[in-house]
């Protein structure tokens, strides 16, 4: 018996560390799915002020790659997530269900009235900044649902702060219109936007693929 003490106990602490990682790595490809297709809709949005039709087809056809590239992973972690939890580690993965609930309920909410408020001001100009704003802080709303208890997500935390940043210097620095009429604001903050997200999906991804080698 004491000789195999150490053999259990090794094996329950690599249950535990196999666990811890593959939580994070389903948090990695859950925040995959949300960054590219909220970058998809920034992204066309600021090719179809463009008139580009060609281009939205191109994003719209790469971010359903990217998705499917997303979904790929997605289907392995199935074995991790049906694994038995202890009550602490379910207890924090309720908390962050109902979290992620509320912060895209409210998300949707202060997105409708933004559209109310500012239309009926006759002032629709500023609504995609808006827009930039909530989502952006909807983003940090969500950091401590997909990070451990006590911590924030890095990625989640960065794009909220940079989309509300890039929407209140767009506001202060860039002209609402061009010459030519073109909405600068909507151009800008759909390329910068969907870039950035873009970006953090495909770093998120990268995060993923890794952890899943190990």
């Amino acid at each position: 018996m004491p000789e195999r003490y150490p053999s259990v106990m090794q094996a329950s602490q690599a249950t535990t560390g196999g666990t811890a990682a593959s939580k994070q790595m389903q948090n990695a490809v859950w925040a995959s799915i949300i960054f590219s297709i909220a970058g998809s809709l920034w992204l066309v949005f600021g090719a179809y002020l463009l008139n580009i039709l060609a281009i939205s087809v191109v994003l719209v056809l790469a971010g359903c790659g990217l998705f499917w590239a997303i979904l790929s992973i997605r289907a392995k972690t199935d074995d991790v997530a049906s694994a038995p939890v202890s009550a602490e580690e379910q207890k924090r993965n309720d908390w962050a269900s109902r979290r992620f609930n509320m912060v895209n309920i409210a998300q949707g909410v202060a997105i409708f009235l933004a559209v109310q408020v500012w239309n009926n001001l006759h002032a629709a100009e500023y609504l995609a900044p808006t827009i930039a704003v909530i989502v952006g802080l909807h983003f940090i709303a969500l950091a401590p649902a997909f990070s451990p208890a006590g911590s924030y997500s890095k990625p989640h935390l960065a794009a909220g702060i940079a989309m509300c940043v890039i929407a209140v210097v767009t506001v202060v620095a860039a002209p609402k219109h061009s010459a030519s009429g073109l909405y600068l604001w909507g151009v800008i903050l759909g390329f910068a936007n969907g870039a950035l997200l873009w970006g953090n999906a495909a770093a998120r991804l990268r995060f993923a693929g890794r952890s899943q080698r190990r």
